[in-house]
């Protein structure tokens, strides 16, 4: 049995069951210093509030209506951070998805002249749309880092993105289980990998595209949209071995399993760590409302457990 200390909240337990299965156990320990590295404005606006008609369906809200995707008008939207992204994002959220345990909407309402949210079946016609990229961990997806970097022949793809890590899956054979307790930062060895010019892909490849498309969904859903043929064609990359933070984690599943928001965020801030070398918060306050509901979850348990 080995403890591991994750992102500086987390204790996670990790017990060997065999050579690949591993089983991982989460406890809580200091939460004050999760989101103190991150450049993420004031939640002051959020303190106090009280629940609300929302204006549109009429429904009591608290901050926000994630069914009319707008905020409640007792919130002081003027002092409310907004993010700009490079690319246009689409969200494909499944029909079964609960809205309130959703967090696609918060990029809806920090990003709202980049992000758009669609419940399935319903789904843009991307064979219309040149270069539209898919983010979800299919057996043939790259991570961001194969992509962009010059790759060695041990780490390369070449080629096209959706394609060419078959071959070095069918190579390696390992499992899909992510085993890797790391920080989500970068790792600053792949940049110092030697390149290889036969095998690589040029940044500009992914600079290229034009739009990016997130499955919002449980796991046991997603797949359910990831083989429907209007998005099973899309080129694919995954994000590699990053951490959930998410308070709502299946216990069953691997802590890489981000929730929506978290996967939004990670893809914009590794994206941006690559093209420009360094990563200063431009992308941080995607994570406004998370970081706000991780911390008052946070706070509900300690009290919980200081009473037991």
């Amino acid at each position: 049995m080995k403890l591991v200390l994750l992102s500086n909240s987390f204790l996670v337990e990790i017990q060997k069951l065999d050579c690949t299965t591993y089983r991982f156990k989460m406890s809580s320990t200091s939460t004050e210093n999760t989101f103190s590295l991150y450049k993420i404005s004031s939640h002051e606006p959020l303190d106090g509030l009280k629940r609300s008609k929302c204006k549109k369906c009429g429904k009591s809200r608290m901050f926000f209506c994630y069914i009319c995707h707008s905020y409640v008008d007792t919130i002081d939207t003027s002092k409310l951070p907004t993010v700009k992204l490079p690319w246009k994002v689409d969200i494909i959220k499944h029909a079964k998805e609960v809205d309130g345990k959703s967090t696609a909407i918060h990029a809806a309402l920090l990003a709202p002249d980049d992000v758009k949210i669609y419940t399935y079946p319903t789904i843009p016609d991307y064979s219309k749309i040149s270069k539209v990229l898919l983010v979800f961990p299919g057996k043939n997806a790259c991570t961001l880092e194969e992509i962009f970097r010059k790759s060695n022949k041990r780490h390369g793809c070449e080629g096209d993105v959706k394609d060419t890590c078959a071959s070095k899956k069918a190579k390696t054979e390992t499992p899909e289980v992510a085993i890797s307790i790391k920080d989500e930062t970068v790792s600053k060895e792949n940049g110092e990998h030697k390149a290889d010019s036969k095998s690589n892909i040029e940044t500009s490849q992914l600079q290229s595209f034009t739009k990016i498309v997130f499955i919002d969904c449980t796991w046991s859903q997603a797949y359910s949209i990831f083989r429907d043929e209007r998005v099973s064609h899309l080129k694919t990359v995954k994000l590699g071995d990053l951490q959930t933070v998410y308070w709502r984690h299946n216990q069953d599943m691997p802590f890489t399993y981000l929730a929506t928001i978290e996967a939004i965020f990670s893809f914009f801030k590794i994206t941006h760590e690559l093209l420009n070398g360094s990563y200063e918060g431009q992308y941080d306050n995607l994570l406004y409302f998370f970081s706000y509901f991780y911390k008052m979850v946070r706070k509900s348990n300690s009290k919980k457990i200081s009473m037991i």
